[in-house]
């Protein structure tokens, strides 16, 4: 069984980082043998799956190795758990108990638990304090529910990984392979990977990976472990009992030389007792209650006085006036953790902002599609016939007036007359309502429905050539407006009902 009097760690309580640092230092004392149980495990399923890649093209086989990295973890955290207490596991030892506990890691850290930030903390309590399931669950609960950095412990780790295999692929392929890299065809490299040399530096850029994983996985494992029992320290007063332990053998030592220089002081005393001396000077039962009475009568007994003193300082208070700063990585944690909480504020937001938005258009169509049309004969807001102010003034004959008004060369008058004739004879004959701010395509619109089709195409007709020589400024000839003047007759003419009045153009 492990003793605490035999660690190779100094058993205080730490930050985060402190025990990051410490569990680095542990990795750097023995860092071959651990890189060689990793290698172990690693190797075999990376050769594995690259020939799987290679036989079959199955691209994926290179995540199935990613996948299996707790199996590779597993022998160096318990060559740790040995040699931090001092005690030696040797690399057939350590692969040995990893085979004993690969069920327990298929159904951990090869299934869901895969994905798991904290596994380089939690790993220590699966496969050494062995709990049951609902134990393990509290406990690694309790370890977690303080800051211990295992999050950033695995993204510093994974970026180094990242840019040794990238420094490695390139540095060899710059050194020794320049002449290979510029045969090549990079333009089709995301089109086509079936080239060569293509292939070739894949599986280098795979071979990278595993180098760079293998230097990494022993400070990765080493730095979660010693987060754990650093943990352990501050729950379990892991410091307390070691200097208790040392205090205990010190103690004795000093207690025994104490003792035997007492009984020689004793034995070789000739002085009068200490009572003897004082006999003199004990009162006697009247002298005392004498004294009492007078403590009794004075007036400051039973009084109370206030009196303002200074305070002195705690001394625990100059430790905290004295503590250094949050170290640079703990501080882009928090600030990290806080513009989190503030972009996840304002994408909250913007989300009610957006919702508000959809809501107000959808309102905004639903007013569109409930609000009476400007055309419709049931709008309280539409215009009859006599009161519409495009029907207003129209002389009685209206066929004569266009063409009194064409033979003195006012065509737009003329065509004027025309339109809004056609527009008064259609709504007497259809009782149509139209409103009084229509323009003059919503009042073709609405001909079109009810009118006849040889009065829709004469109104179509009419209004191309009054938009033409009223707005485009372009002159019409005097024999189409001629033509629309004839056709008029026979499709307005009939149903016309005209009120008196002066002309306006």
């Amino acid at each position: 069984m492990t003793d605490i009097k035999n660690l190779t760690v100094l058993p205080r309580p730490r930050s985060a980082w402190q025990a990051m640092d410490a569990g680095f230092t542990l990795a750097r004392a023995h860092y071959i043998p651990m890189v060689l149980m990793w290698l172990g495990f690693s190797l075999p399923v990376f050769i594995v799956c690259i020939a799987i890649q290679f036989w079959t093209g199955w691209g994926f086989m290179l995540v199935i190795w990613w996948w299996f990295k707790p199996l590779y973890e597993l022998p160096i955290l318990f060559f740790l758990s040995r040699a931090l207490f001092s005690e030696q596991l040797s690399i057939k030892q350590a692969w040995t108990q990893t085979l004993r506990h690969f069920w327990t890691l298929f159904k951990t850290y090869l299934t869901l638990s895969r994905f798991s930030t904290a596994r380089s903390v939690t790993y220590s309590v699966v496969f050494l304090e062995m709990l049951p399931r609902k134990k393990r669950s509290t406990r690694i609960q309790t370890l977690t529910a303080v800051k211990t950095r295992h999050y950033l412990l695995m993204l510093a780790c994974l970026h180094i990984e990242f840019v040794l295999a990238y420094a490695i692929i390139t540095l060899v392929g710059a050194l020794f392979f320049a002449s290979a890299i510029a045969d090549i065809d990079w333009t089709v490299f995301f089109e086509s990977v079936d080239q060569p040399a293509v292939q070739n530096w894949m599986t280098a850029a795979s071979i990278t990976t595993l180098i760079a994983a293998a230097l990494v996985a022993p400070f990765y494992v080493a730095g979660g472990f010693l987060i754990y029992i650093n943990r352990r320290m501050q729950l379990e007063a892991w410091d307390i009992e070691h200097r208790f332990r040392r205090f205990k053998v010190k103690a004795l030592q000093t207690g025994a030389i104490a003792g035997m220089f007492v009984v020689a002081l004793l034995l070789s005393a000739h002085e009068p007792a200490i009572a003897d001396d004082r006999v003199p000077n004990i009162m006697s039962p009247s002298e005392a209650y004498q004294s009492i009475t007078d403590i009794l009568e004075h007036e400051d007994f039973g009084s109370t006085k206030t009196q303002l003193v200074p305070r002195n300082k705690n001394p625990n208070e100059d430790d905290e006036d004295n503590k250094p700063d949050l170290s640079f990585l703990e501080w882009f944690a928090d600030s990290a953790s806080s513009l989190a909480t503030i972009f996840k504020v304002i994408l909250w937001v913007v989300v009610a902002i957006f919702l508000g938005l959809l809501i107000y258009t959808l309102f905004q169509f639903k007013q569109s599609f409930t609000r009476p049309s400007a055309l419709s004969r049931i709008s309280p807001e539409g215009e009859d016939a006599q009161s519409h102010p495009l029907t207003q003034d129209l002389p009685i004959d209206i066929v004569g007036e266009a063409e009194r008004l064409l033979n003195d060369g006012q065509r737009r008058q003329a065509l004027s007359v025309l339109f809004r004739g056609a527009l008064r004879s259609v709504m007497d004959e259809h009782e149509l309502k139209i409103a009084s701010g229509a323009t003059e395509t919503d009042c073709q619109a609405t001909v079109t429905k009810v009118a006849s089709e040889q009065q829709s195409s004469t109104f179509t007709r009419l209004l191309s050539v009054w938009q033409r020589e009223a707005y485009a400024n372009q002159p019409q000839p005097e024999e189409s407006i001629r033509a629309l003047i004839n056709d008029w007759k026979s499709a307005f003419a009939q149903h016309r009902q005209p009120n008196s009045g002066n002309i306006t153009s």
